[in-house]
């Protein structure tokens, strides 16, 4: 009885510890999100020069979406768009109340810590970390 009892609580320590883990692994995903990030366009970016799209993480799950671009030539015309955002099993959430949208996305980092989205069946796309 007395080791039945032992082990009992060995094993909800167990749980515990493995609870604490799960819970550090998506905060440490969460803090790797807070920051700016600028859509990485590669080669695009000399045939569309005046075209930027960054997303701003903040630690309180709030952030800004702004866009860039030139149109015709009336100048650059920018739109920004505030949103909220989480981590749940492994995909971001991002509602943009503003414009009525709630977008689910797949992430990864990969090797040089760029960020990768993406929606759907769609290529991911590469943000990079401005600050």
């Amino acid at each position: 009885m007395e080791r039945e009892k032992r082990w009992g609580r060995e094993a909800s320590y167990v749980a515990a510890f493995a609870i604490v883990l799960a819970c550090a692994g998506c905060a440490g995903d969460r803090g790797k999100f807070v920051g700016t990030w600028s859509l990485d366009l590669g080669r695009a970016a000399e045939l569309a020069p005046a075209f930027s799209l960054t997303w701003t993480f903040s630690e309180d799950g709030t952030g800004r979406m702004t866009t860039t671009q030139s149109v015709n030539d009336t100048g650059p015309q920018t739109v920004s768009v505030d949103f909220e955002w989480k981590l749940e099993d492994d995909k971001l959430i991002v509602s943009m109340s503003d414009a009525g949208m709630v977008t689910t996305h797949t992430y990864e980092f990969d090797e040089d810590g760029a960020l990768l989205l993406r929606m759907g069946g769609q290529p991911p796309m590469r943000y990079l970390r401005v600050r």
